[in-house]
Parts: structure tokens; C-alpha cells; sequence
């Protein structure tokens, strides 16, 4: 099952982003709008030299604009993922993942036909369950947790940014279909990027460039785990694809206990006997 591998890919790539941007977040960066600026320049550049090497994507409008759109969604997912990691532990935001394949399940057996076995949905339910009961520290906090919330509309929109992939993916390769998400979030972004133009130079700038280093690394990091996962949906169903990445909260657990242990001056999380 090469999907599988791209799929675990991806959950290793974003694991590491994400505990990275906890650590810049809290430490070096206010505004969630800095990484998001830099990570569509970086995603765009991407897209130009993909757009050089095999050509343009070919399209239909129909199908381009709903490739824009889930470079859209694609933002709308970030921004509020960010304002999440805000509120709250990196080890506790990152598990509420485990919600999304309820969207990504529902979406694909109403919109592209992926219908499988009791037992699938089964091991799905058993999976997000872990995971709101891991992300909370209370089964009855979850309503008012502001992070919760944020994250209840990450997932949604994630989940559409897979579903309109895993659908493009049926009339072009996983290379224009990148192309063209990727240049819908930095259209999204242009008017940002405009906007926010000189605090963002400001803030690469901070502590002689390291931090502008960090940015990019953070940013380069979620565009490659964005690469593997449009090759994981061109290889297999968005279901099973989607399920897989729930690796990514063990990977999150695992590199924040490790800092916790080793760099408590960098990034320090509350270990809890319920949490392992």
C-alpha cells in the first residue's frame, strides 16, 4: 500500500510543524498571520517551479475554481489552528484532529462514493474517541474550551480541502493538483501579505535572522507534508487516507515529551498519567 507510506509521511512532516510553531508562537511570534504569510510565498514558489517543470494545470473553470477553493479552506483551516495553539498545549490542540475523519467519512461516502465495511467506520469511531479523550482534560470541558471550537472548524475545512483533492485528483495529476491549491491560498493571502508587509520582514528579522529561519523552516516543513499528502490521496481512497494521518498526535505526543524532558527551556507541556 504505497498510500500508506506517504500517508504516515505526512503525519510524521506535519507532527513536527506543528510542535515547532507551538514553540515559535509562544516564544518569538504573536501574530498567527506571519506563518501563514510565509507559508503561502513558500507554497507559491513552489507552485511556479511545479508550473515550470510539467506546465500549467488543465483544468476545466468549474474544476479550477474549486481547486482555488480549497487553497481557501486551506487558510481558513491554518488561521484558526493557529489561534487554537494560542489558547491552548500543542499536545492537547494537535489530538482534536482526531475529529476530522467524521467529516472526511460523511463527505466521501455522500460525494465520492467510498463506502466500506461496519468494521472500518468501527476502528474510525474508536479512533476519534481516543482522541477527544486524550485533547481534554475533562469530558464536559470540551464545550467551552475555546480550542475546542477552533479546531471543530480546522477540521471541517480540512476535511473539504481533502475531499475537493481527492476529487481533482480523478482529472489531473497530484502535481497540478498541488499547483493550483497552493495558488488559491496565496491568492487568499495576497491582500495579507500586502497588509502586513513590513511586520512580516520585522519578524524575520528578530534575534539576527533566526527566527525568519525558523518561519521558513516551519512553512517549508507543512508544504512538503502538504506534497505527500496529495500523492497519498492520488494513490488511495481519502478515507483511509485521511484515518492514517491520526498518526500525527503520537508523533506530536513523542516530540513533546521529549522536549519536556531534555529542552524544558524551549517548550514545556503538562505530562499527565491520563494523557500517556
Amino acid at each position: 500500500m504505497p498510500w500508506f507510506f506517504f500517508a504516515v509521511l505526512t503525519a510524521l512532516t506535519y507532527a513536527s510543524t506543528n510542535t515547532f510553531d507551538k514553540l515559535m508562537l509562544s516564544r518569538w511570534i504573536k501574530n498567527p498571520v506571519m506563518p501563514l504569510l510565509m507559508g503561502g510565498i513558500i507554497g507559491m514558489v513552489f507552485s511556479i517551479v511545479i508550473s515550470l517543470v510539467f506546465g500549467l494545470p488543465s483544468f476545466s473553470l468549474f474544476h479550477t475554481f474549486l481547486g482555488l477553493g480549497a487553497g481557501f479552506f486551506s487558510i481558513f483551516s491554518t488561521w484558526f489552528y493557529f489561534k487554537a495553539l494560542q489558547v491552548e498545549e500543542v499536545s492537547r490542540v494537535v489530538p482534536l484532529y482526531n475529529l476530522y475523519p467524521i467529516f472526511i467519512t460523511i463527505g466521501a461516502a455522500l460525494f465520492l462514493g467510498e463506502v466500506f465495511p461496519v468494521s472500518t467506520y468501527l476502528g474510525i469511531a474508536l479512533l476519534v474517541i481516543g482522541g477527544v479523550l486524550v485533547a481534554s482534560r475533562s469530558i464536559f470541558e470540551l464545550r467551552t474550551n475555546k480550542a475546542f471550537w477552533f479546531m471543530m472548524l480546522v477540521n471541517l475545512s480540512f476535511a473539504v480541502t481533502i475531499l475537493i483533492r481527492d476529487y481533482l485528483l480523478q482529472f489531473g495529476d497530484f502535481w497540478a493538483v498541488f499547483s493550483l491549491y497552493r495558488t488559491g491560498a496565496f491568492l487568499v493571502l495576497l491582500p495579507f501579505l500586502v497588509l502586513h508587509r513590513k511586520e512580516l520582514l520585522e519578524t524575520v528579522k528578530l534575534r539576527k535572522g533566526k527566527v525568519g529561519l525558523a518561519l521558513i523552516v516551519s512553512r517549508l516543513g507543512s508544504t512538503v507534508g502538504t506534497v505527500f499528502a496529495t500523492i497519498a490521496l492520488f494513490l488511495g481512497p481519502s478515507t483511509l487516507v485521511g484515518v492514517t494521518f491520526l498518526f500525527s498526535p503520537v508523533f506530536v505526543f513523542l516530540f513533546a515529551l521529549s522536549f519536556t524532558f531534555f529542552l524544558p527551556r524551549l517548550l514545556k507541556e503538562e505530562i499527565t498519567k491520563k494523557i500517556v
